[in-house]
């Protein structure tokens, strides 16, 4: 009997379900609503019963969209943010949030526009000064919302 019918798509979906997470990656496998949490190496998914997704934990700096602001003297001002965030638990990040990424970058652009609403109505710069330091504080508290993710 000629074997190779039945062992070349086993081999081909062993090799398929083969999956590796690099040392910066932590992975979780779902199968159904049960989900396993993996580390670094090679870890097996069954393509059919289990799907894996990957996530970075590295720093990861994201772009905030340009906010347009009008002072009280009616000129226009344009406020560029930058965000750095690291995951600090990829469970909740993948779990919790649906679009992580998406939530951090919404996050920044309301902390931005209430720091500087703020900054509107303080008319003083050394309030100004002060404002900068508190919002810089604000900014290098942990965020668990996530970072960077792929699929396996």
């Amino acid at each position: 009997m000629n074997y190779a019918f039945f062992i070349i798509p086993v081999v081909a979906i062993v090799i398929s379900s083969i999956r590796q997470v690099n040392q910066y990656q932590k992975g979780l496998i779902y199968l159904g609503q049960i989900y396993f949490h993996y580390g670094t190496g090679l870890e097996i998914v069954w393509p059919i019963f289990q799907s894996c997704q990957k996530v970075d934990v590295r720093i990861k700096a994201v772009d905030v969209p340009d906010q347009n602001a009008i002072t009280r003297d009616n000129v226009t001002v344009k406020v560029n943010a930058v965000i750095y965030y690291k995951v600090s638990n990829a469970e909740k990040a993948i779990i919790e949030v649906e679009d992580f990424r998406y939530a951090i970058s919404q996050y920044a652009q309301t902390t931005m526009r209430i720091l500087w609403e703020k900054l509107l109505w303080m008319n003083s710069f050394p309030a100004g000064i002060k404002l900068r330091t508190e919002s810089e504080k604000s900014w290098i508290r942990k965020q668990t919302l996530g970072a960077e993710s792929s699929k396996c």
